[in-house]
């Protein structure tokens, strides 16, 4: 496996890297941004936060009908999860999700990267919902509404008999 340093030597692309250095040596915080600039390589873009800092964003979203099913059976087979490095956080995020309003889906998700849910939406979510927010939040809360987990099944049954 290639580490970030390798990355660095042998890649062409260029790196974001910031360090805020506070006085005392306990209280070092180090903010590493490995930006991939290329267009070839935006799915292995590599962000990290070491500070400690959870970055907990509250996600709207607007479900694309015609393929919700799909993403059920991605996220029930196993093939999300393996995604990295947040296909776990996607799984999760998916059974806590709940629909607000008809084809509105509300949920709580971690992410570290410096534009929310950048590798989500361009591996994952930009393919089964529109119209997507996230807004930062202290922690997860509790949302009201109907099971989108459920809903999903729903979907992918109804395709699965019409096939």
């Amino acid at each position: 496996m290639e580490t970030a340093a390798d990355a660095i030597e042998s890649s062409p692309l260029h790196f974001l890297i910031a360090a805020d250095l506070s006085s005392q040596l306990d209280a070092i915080y180090i903010r590493i941004a490995i930006i991939a600039l290329s267009r070839k390589r935006l799915d292995q873009r590599i962000c990290l936060d070491v500070n400690g800092e959870n970055m907990i964003y509250k996600v709207k979203a607007r479900v694309i009908e015609e393929t919700i099913g799909e993403f059920y059976r991605k996220l029930a087979d196993g093939t999300v999860s393996k995604q990295r490095p947040d296909g776990e956080e996607i799984v999760a995020s998916m059974k806590r999700a709940v629909l607000t309003a008809p084809g509105v889906a509300e949920w709580y998700e971690m992410c570290f990267c410096p534009t929310p849910l950048y590798h989500e939406r361009q591996t994952q979510y930009d393919l089964y919902f529109t119209d997507m927010t996230a807004e930062p939040a202290e922690a997860r809360g509790e949302i009201k509404g109907a099971s989108l987990w459920s809903y999903m099944a729903s979907k992918a049954e109804t395709v699965r008999h019409a096939e």
